[in-house]
């Protein structure tokens, strides 16, 4: 294929009222806080991640409330070309709302989503964040035909300390399956301090913790299940978040671990020169006898978990990036992006001596 489509919607309100309706190719992701640039169940990373959408939103009380409601199919595996008439059970469908509130001291956003996955839909690179590794087991026929994803969570942001700035976010998933070690349920949660009253910088804190992997497969996974993440604290390299260049993190995997980030963004000291230095540490709450359990039924080092990506618990991540962007002309800028990472920890006893 030489060409795709990047997006392609159709967006208009329904005649006499103040309802919005955006339906095609789309950009759609659910609530995150600004300062950890996007969802890490869902994002539709600035519009370069699109899914075929149909989305209303109604306003509530004016400007404090709106209510956003909409359907989504992820995947279609056989689309128009299903190999008999009998329905197949292809897809991979979802449900959503978000209800945004704003006051004047601080804003959250409660949302919620569904997902069904059909047994024959392929999921692609989406399987590693929606499955267990016990799903990765021989079939069983007990096993649904049509297996149910749940979402649950809110943002929160603080303007009530002006020019501090307190930002949250928590999301809880699970998966409804007929076999106790195909199911994946867990949850995240992250919160950032900025402060916002220097003209030449953002200084700022960021944190955040994820349940992770106990040691057993039976019971399934404890790490929250996802679908399209893109997720980071101050853009930090170690996550695959808001770089400007694309392949320029090491795409760290931000469930089962926890950890903190430290960020001196906007730096503005030279005229058109602007620069980001942002410090994190990450540590892995996934069991360590869980992952190489995992990692004998699902094929190794490098499929559903990769080590420096996959965290044990004692193991960690240390990262340090400083980036610059120099408008060279009103419409010319100059990027340089540059980062070190360290792993520490890493067990021979889970990943092997080879690696």
């Amino acid at each position: 294929v030489s060409i795709e489509v990047y997006l392609a919607y159709l967006q208009f309100k329904w005649p006499d009222t103040d309802i919005q309706i955006t339906a095609g190719y789309q950009p759609v992701s659910m609530p995150a806080t600004e300062a950890f640039y996007d969802s890490v169940v869902m994002a539709n990373d600035d519009g370069d991640q699109a899914t075929s959408a149909l989305v209303l939103t109604a306003p509530v009380f004016g400007d404090v409330a709106s209510l956003n409601a909409g359907f989504t199919r992820f995947v279609d595996t056989n689309g128009a070309f299903d190999t008999d008439t009998t329905q197949v059970a292809d897809e991979f469908d979802a449900f959503f709302f978000t209800a945004p509130i704003t006051l004047d001291a601080l804003s959250f956003t409660p949302w919620g989503m569904v997902g069904i996955v059909g047994k024959g839909a392929d999921l692609g690179d989406m399987a590693t964040g929606l499955r267990s590794a016990g799903s990765y087991l021989p079939p069983d026929s007990r096993e649904y035909n049509q297996t149910a994803y749940w979402w649950a969570g809110t943002t929160l942001e603080v303007k009530a300390f002006d020019p501090v700035k307190i930002s949250m976010d928590f999301a809880y998933g699970s998966s409804a399956s007929a076999l106790q070690s195909s199911r994946r349920r867990g949850w995240f949660a992250d919160a950032a301090v900025e402060y916002t009253g220097l003209s030449f910088m953002t200084p700022g804190i960021y944190g955040w913790a994820a349940s992770g992997e106990n040691a057993s497969l039976s019971d399934g996974s404890e790490r929250i299940p996802v679908v399209m993440p893109k997720w980071g604290p101050a853009t930090s390299f170690l996550f695959d978040c808001d770089q400007a260049l694309s392949d320029a993190s090491m795409e760290t995997d931000p469930t089962g671990t926890m950890g903190f980030a430290l960020a001196l963004k906007d730096i503005s000291v030279i005229e058109d020169l602007t620069s980001r230095l942002t410090f994190a540490m990450v540590f892995g709450t996934n069991s360590a006898a869980g992952i190489r359990r995992a990692l004998a039924v699902t094929g190794g080092n490098g499929g559903y978990m990769t080590m420096g990506q996959t965290l044990a618990v004692g193991e960690q991540l240390v990262g340090v990036n400083f980036d610059h962007y120099y408008d060279l002309y009103e419409n010319l800028t100059l990027t340089l992006e540059t980062g070190y990472a360290q792993g520490i920890g890493f067990q021979s006893n889970i990943w092997g001596h080879r690696f």
